[in-house]
């Protein structure tokens, strides 16, 4: 199965090939490659944190929703 990040990447390279055919300025397109690199890396960093958001939410619902009772009120004493 294929991430999103592979998606991202994807995406990229797409951008940054279509950009080489449309602009023949050479300066130009150094700074238009390295906005399509900052979108890469930005898009990456948001999705590691949306991630990171959602694990931590699922977590803490299910603390709420199943506790753990950690006494060992059990032990035939």
């Amino acid at each position: 199965m294929y991430s999103l990040e592979f998606y991202i990447d994807y995406l990229g390279n797409v951008k940054k090939n279509i950009t080489r055919r449309v602009v023949t300025d050479k300066t130009l397109l150094g700074a238009c490659e390295d906005f399509i690199d900052a979108q890469v890396s930005w898009a990456k960093s948001t999705h590691k944190i949306g991630c990171k958001i959602a694990k931590h939410s699922a977590d803490a619902i299910t603390k709420i929703w199943f506790p753990q009772d950690n006494t060992d009120t059990d032990k035939g004493e």
